[in-house]
C-alpha cells in the first residue's frame, strides 16, 4: 500500500470537492498532521498542496507540523471506529479482503461519509508531480507551511496562527518546482485579483489582474525605476496583454520604501532566467 503524497492526496481531493459542493463558502483549507518526510513533510506535498486545491477552486492553504505522537483528534476516533465495526464484522463472519469489500461492507453501517479511491486514481495523481523538484533546506525544521499563491509556499520554523491573513516577519518563501511555472492557456475567474509578472519589451513587471477576456488578461501594472525596484503611477497603468505575456502568478511585492516595493528576490532571480535576463 502507498503512503506518498499522489496518495495523500487522491483521497483528499473528492472530500474537498465534497466540501466545496455542500460548503461553497468553505475557500481556506487548514491541516494538522505529524510530519514524515515521506508522506506530509516534503517536496512533493509541498508542490501538490500548493497546486490541488488551486485547481479546486481554493484561495489558501495552511499546513501545520505536529510532534509524533501529539495531536490525535476527532479523526482518529473516526478512523478508530471504522477499524472496530470491520473487525465486528469479520467476527461475525463477513470477509473483508479488498479495499472496495470493506467500503461496501461499512457504508450501510455507518453515518460517516466514505469514499473509495481505485489505485488509478492514485497513479493519476503521480502525473500532477514534474520531474523535478527544488528541495528546502531545513525541511525538518519546518513547521507551518502556508499558501495563497499556486506554485509559492510560505514556511515558518514555528506555528503561528495570530494572523492568519498576514505573512509574519519571521518566515521563509519558495517555490514549490524549480522547473514548473502557472500556465495560463486555462483561463479563469479565479485569477482576478492575483498578482502576476508580464513582460513588455523583455522586461518584467509585477501586476494584478482585473479583467479576463478570451486570449487575454487586463493587467495593473507597476512602473519600474531600477532592478527589482517598482512602484504604483500617479495615473493608472492598466493594459491588456494577450496570454503569452504572463510569465508567472506571484505574491505580492515586499515592501523595500513607504512607496517603492520588489519582487521576492528569489521569484524575481527565477523569473529572470526564465526570460534569459
Amino acid at each position: 500500500m502507498k503512503h506518498d503524497p499522489p496518495a495523500i492526496w487522491a483521497p483528499l481531493e473528492p472530500v474537498l470537492q465534497f466540501l466545496k459542493e455542500n460548503h461553497a463558502r468553505i475557500e481556506k483549507l487548514f491541516f494538522i498532521s505529524d510530519g514524515p518526510t515521506m508522506q506530509y513533510r516534503g517536496k512533493k506535498n509541498f508542490f501538490l498542496l500548493s497546486t490541488i486545491p488551486f485547481r479546486m477552486g481554493f484561495i489558501a492553504v495552511n499546513w501545520s507540523f505536529l510532534e509524533a505522537g501529539h495531536g490525535k483528534g476527532p479523526a482518529d476516533g473516526v478512523g478508530a471506529t471504522m477499524k472496530i465495526t470491520a473487525d465486528s464484522q469479520v467476527a461475525r463472519g463477513t470477509d473483508i479482503p479488498t479495499a472496495k469489500a470493506l467500503y461496501d461492507t461499512l457504508v450501510p453501517l455507518t453515518k460517516v461519509k466514505l469514499f473509495y479511491v481505485e489505485e488509478d486514481e492514485i497513479n493519476r495523481a503521480s502525473t500532477h508531480l514534474p520531474k523535478e523538484l527544488t528541495t528546502i533546506k531545513g525541511t525538518l525544521s519546518i513547521r507551518q507551511v502556508i499558501c495563497t499563491t499556486p506554485g509559492m509556499i510560505h514556511y515558518r520554523v514555528l506555528s503561528c496562527f495570530y494572523n492568519r491573513e498576514a505573512i509574519c516577519p519571521i518566515v521563509h518563501q519558495h517555490c514549490t518546482s524549480s522547473t514548473t511555472w502557472k500556465r495560463f492557456d486555462d483561463i479563469t475567474k479565479d485569477l482576478l485579483g492575483k498578482w502576476c509578472v508580464i513582460t513588455y519589451d523583455d522586461n518584467p513587471y509585477p501586476g494584478i489582474m482585473a479583467d479576463i477576456a478570451e486570449g487575454g488578461l487586463e493587467v495593473k501594472v507597476m512602473h519600474y525605476i531600477g532592478r527589482n525596484r517598482f512602484f504604483w503611477p500617479r495615473l493608472e497603468d492598466k493594459i491588456w496583454y494577450t496570454v503569452d505575456k504572463v510569465v508567472t502568478l506571484i505574491p505580492p511585492p515586499e515592501n523595500v520604501t513607504q512607496r517603492h516595493v520588489q519582487i521576492s528576490p528569489r521569484v524575481f532571480t527565477a523569473v529572470c532566467k526564465k526570460l534569459n535576463l
